[in-house]
């Protein structure tokens, strides 16, 4: 219950005006680790850079959606999905609504800081062509005491 459902009254307000997406921004983080919200803001702030998708920044995963953007999402033949990146790479008229998010009430976390390295190499392997540039570089430059 850290995303607040009565905020699903506001999103599909915002359904209703047009929009076809509708996430909600995060404006706080509640009680998170100083290093949890480090690394998620440096992260999506890095991938902003690398990347020419709009990703939107400080969003997580609870948004809405018409439901042709859930069939073509379906149509796309990725093995690990980075639904955030592929949701603004498909387009469509997207907005947003920010809240404050709450601490969380009950439980713990399935994203343990393995499972957000693989989330972030998905997001970045996917959206940008910068790891593979910097691996040819270094390939190159590992190369060349070799061709003098």
């Amino acid at each position: 219950m850290q995303d607040p459902p009565e905020l699903i009254f506001e999103m599909t307000k915002k359904m209703d005006e047009g929009f076809e997406v509708v996430y909600a921004k995060r404006r706080s983080r509640d009680g998170e680790s100083f290093l949890k919200k480090w690394t998620a803001k440096w992260f999506y702030r890095t991938l902003k850079k690398i990347t020419s998708v709009n990703i939107p920044v400080d969003t997580g995963d609870f948004r809405i959606m018409d439901k042709r953007i859930v069939d073509v999402l379906k149509q796309m033949p990725e093995q690990h999905k980075f639904l955030r990146g592929q949701i603004s790479w498909v387009g469509f008229n997207q907005t947003y609504v920010e809240y404050d998010r709450s601490e969380r009430n009950a439980g713990e976390t399935g994203y343990t800081y393995r499972k957000m390295i693989r989330f972030a190499l998905d997001g970045i392997t996917a959206f940008s062509t910068t790891p593979l540039k910097f691996a040819t570089a270094l390939g190159f430059l590992f190369l060349l005491p070799h061709l003098l």
